[in-house]
């Protein structure tokens, strides 16, 4: 019982409490809907907060967010993530409790605290700076979504206050978090590559684990990319970097980073980066492609990439399709596309290649292949379809509506898949 009255105290002199009671100089909250509470009645029954106008009257100042048997208080924390929302500033004070939750809490709270403290980091990065070396403790025992969620947070904050020599013991080893460290340092190399010990990512390079041996090519591929150091990645230790990443046994942040790295570093070294929407990388038996949507395409200097990546990998041919989808969302698509092709070695010019049988066949194929739904295991078949794709198509204005999501997403997944064809037969460097 005695548990019950302390719960039922702290739910009573929270909800009767104003703007002019708060302690600790903590700011009030104001909820949007109603929320369960932890707090409990006299007969032990869960209690329904109340409902209380957003406009008219302070909610529940949020004092605790951890009560006495470790749980988290429900409505304690949908009040900090309403609140983050319109004032990150707001919910400062609740930073080490936040970091507690991450730490030890239950599954729903720690990814809800690790969300709060991702807006903070976005709007005050030098606020969660201090708990770099917190968080990344946390990432072994965290689960994917949690995981994710520190990613984001580590790479909004600088990278100067990381701790680097213990995320490349996470990256050297097997634990569950390799992959996560490995994708916030892949941040560090592209800010501060002189932070990186680039000697035991390249010692990693050579290891038996083939896990291991990608993660390090991906760092080093990051490295070369931003011109320091002096490792070079040949062809060989490149197929084996695009062999890795084609596999189940990394994760998603590094497989689409690359394609990031392949369109900044590689492309258009100005193009900004919030004009990306999403990346991909599909890898095929002879060539890789790297699928991007943007914003704004006309931001895309597709001379300027074509010519860069024709040169950097000495492509035979370099084509490039880019897509604009619309802000309502991003599988949906008002058509516009820009492309352009480049021939710089070979034995068939551009114009024979477009004469040719097959250059039509594969203008039929791109037609076909905008009327396809995209799951991801429809986009990899569409994709091998297509490898010979050397057209452009553009989207009919009068499809039917129902169908706009589909021909988005499969032209999405088609763009640059032509922009290395031909680089396994070269010597590539990252």
């Amino acid at each position: 019982m005695g548990i019950r009255r302390v719960l039922k105290a702290l739910f009573n002199s929270s909800s009767t409490s104003s703007s002019n009671s708060i302690s600790a100089g903590k700011p009030p909250f104001y909820r949007k809907e109603p929320a369960d509470t932890i707090s409990t009645s006299d007969r032990g029954e869960p209690v329904q907060s109340t409902h209380l106008d957003r406009d008219k009257q302070p909610v529940t100042h949020v004092e605790n967010l951890v009560v006495g048997d470790g749980r988290v208080r429900r409505d304690a924390m949908i009040a900090l993530v309403t609140a983050v929302e319109e004032r990150p500033e707001d919910v400062l004070p609740w930073l080490p409790d936040l970091l507690r939750i991450v730490e030890n809490g239950d599954l729903q709270g720690r990814e809800e605290a690790a969300i709060v403290l991702g807006k903070v980091a976005e709007s005050q990065p030098h606020e969660i700076e201090p708990l770099a070396n917190r968080l990344v403790d946390v990432l072994d025992s965290a689960d994917e979504r949690v995981q994710e969620q520190i990613v984001c947070i580590l790479t909004n904050v600088h990278v100067e206050s990381l701790p680097v020599d213990s995320l490349i013991e996470i990256f050297e080893s097997a634990q569950t978090d390799a992959c996560a460290a490995t994708s916030i340092l892949g941040n560090v190399a592209r800010q501060a590559p002189d932070l990186m010990p680039s000697e035991r990512v390249r010692r990693a390079a050579v290891e038996d684990s083939p896990e291991l041996r990608a993660r390090a090519l991906y760092l080093l591929f990051i490295l070369k990319a931003m011109d320091h150091g002096d490792s070079e990645i040949g062809h060989d230790e490149f197929e084996e970097l695009l062999t890795a990443y084609s596999s189940e046994t990394l994760d998603r942040w590094i497989r689409d980073s690359i394609g990031r790295q392949y369109i900044q570093l590689l492309g258009d070294r100005n193009h900004p980066r919030e004009n990306h929407r999403r990346l991909s990388v599909s890898r095929l038996p002879n060539e890789l492609r790297i699928n991007v949507e943007f914003a704004d395409p006309e931001l895309f200097d597709v001379s300027t990439v074509k010519n860069q990546l024709s040169a950097e990998f000495a492509a035979e041919e370099v084509t490039i399709d880019v897509f604009k989808v619309t802000e309502e969302s991003q599988r949906s698509t008002d058509g516009h596309k820009q492309e352009g092709s480049i021939a710089t070695g070979g034995d068939q010019s551009e114009q024979e290649k477009n004469d040719s049988p097959q250059s039509s066949q594969s203008s039929s194929s791109n037609l076909d292949s905008t009327d396809r739904a995209s799951s991801p295991e429809q986009t990899q078949d569409a994709l091998q379809a297509n490898s010979s794709d050397d057209s452009v198509s553009d989207a009919p204005a009068d499809s039917e509506a129902e169908n706009v999501s589909q021909r988005a997403q499969e032209s999405i997944d088609s763009l640059l898949e032509e922009t290395f064809s031909g680089i396994d037969e070269e010597d590539s460097d990252s």
